[in-house]
């Protein structure tokens, strides 16, 4: 005797569901022999989503997934499309593809207006910050973009992620998301399969992660990035990031001038962006000499690089020029 199931989640969820007919089914699911084969049958009162599966009715474990999906205009098979009425035929092997001993003994199961809901995150909280911050800007439609770190057993993991100005987690930016083409992202540390990619792995021990980035080696976020931009930087060195998680290569922040013979670059980075989307400002920045590595001990006063100067870079090119000299700021009315 072949045994017939109605899924309890059916009845369940009815109350909860929003449409004007209640879901019911016109046909309860059945299940006799056809041939070599078995056919099963159901009929909804409308179209809804479907689980269909051949289950053992002792403990309900599932020997094989027949069908899920929407049914409608273009279910995946073996649904039938533009009908709620559905036949499906079961070959009588299990999800293994072994032939089951005594089909005669399972049962079809039937679920239908199920959904989904989100009701939390497993594996990381997308609020904590344990490991400290890199910067933060200002995103599109005035969200925060923040660059921060967890602390993990096989060391810190840097993230970018954007934030609601009331404080909402949105979304990460990096790690980028899976589904970008790995061309956008051949700047990361990856390895690649045909069109796809995966994180590479640095050390059998540890998870999967990216490493040749600013993002992972110490850089800031600054705020100097256009529209759809991130820019990180550390030392001469910068990297654009895309508001989609798609990267760029490393690339020096000062080209031109070249710095003066038996000097080294000093001080911190103060940068923000111009009214010209072509320039950014560079403040903090000056030219020293280091004894034996110890602290500055001669800090460039006169010329080009001398200490005490707002810079305006080339975005593109590098290039420096020099905006305004701090000793020099204009006072008076007239000389502004």
């Amino acid at each position: 005797m072949v045994k017939l199931i109605t899924s309890l989640s059916v009845l369940f969820l009815l109350p909860y569901l929003s449409y004007s007919a209640a879901l019911q089914f016109v046909s309860p699911p059945a299940m006799s022999k056809d041939g070599s084969a078995w056919k099963v049958t159901f009929e909804l009162n409308r179209t809804s989503d479907v689980e269909v599966s051949i289950v053992n009715p002792v403990d309900s474990t599932v020997v094989r997934h027949l069908a899920a999906g929407m049914l409608g205009t273009n279910p995946p098979p073996p649904l039938t499309a533009g009908s709620a009425a559905q036949t499906i035929f079961w070959d009588g092997k299990d999800d293994f593809g072994k032939t089951v001993s005594q089909p005669e003994a399972l049962t079809v199961r039937v679920r239908s207006g199920l959904g989904v809901k989100l009701t939390g995150i497993a594996g990381e909280d997308m609020y904590s910050i344990d490991g400290g911050t890199g910067g933060l800007v200002l995103g599109d439609n005035g969200s925060v973009i923040v660059l921060g770190t967890r602390l993990f057993g096989h060391g810190p993991r840097s993230f970018i992620r954007e934030y609601s100005a009331s404080g909402i987690y949105v979304r990460t930016l990096y790690p980028p998301p899976a589904s970008l083409p790995a061309d956008s992202v051949s700047a990361y540390s990856i390895n690649l399969c045909n069109s796809a990619w995966s994180p590479r792995t640095g050390n059998i021990e540890s998870a999967p992660q990216i490493t040749n980035t600013l993002a992972s080696n110490g850089g800031v976020l600054s705020p100097i990035g256009l529209p759809g931009q991130m820019v990180l930087t550390m030392g001469n060195d910068m990297q654009i990031m895309s508001t989609n998680g798609a990267v760029y290569p490393t690339r020096k922040i000062i080209n031109s001038p070249a710095a003066p013979t038996g000097y080294s670059m000093m001080g911190p980075s103060y940068m923000i962006a111009s009214e010209d989307s072509s320039y950014f400002y560079l403040s903090g920045r000056y030219f020293g000499q280091v004894n034996m590595g110890s602290w500055l001990t001669n800090a460039l006063t006169t010329g080009f690089w001398a200490d005490g100067q707002v810079f305006r870079v080339n975005r593109k090119t590098g290039v420096v020029s020099q905006w305004l000299l701090i000793d020099s700021v204009p006072v008076t009315s007239a000389e502004r």
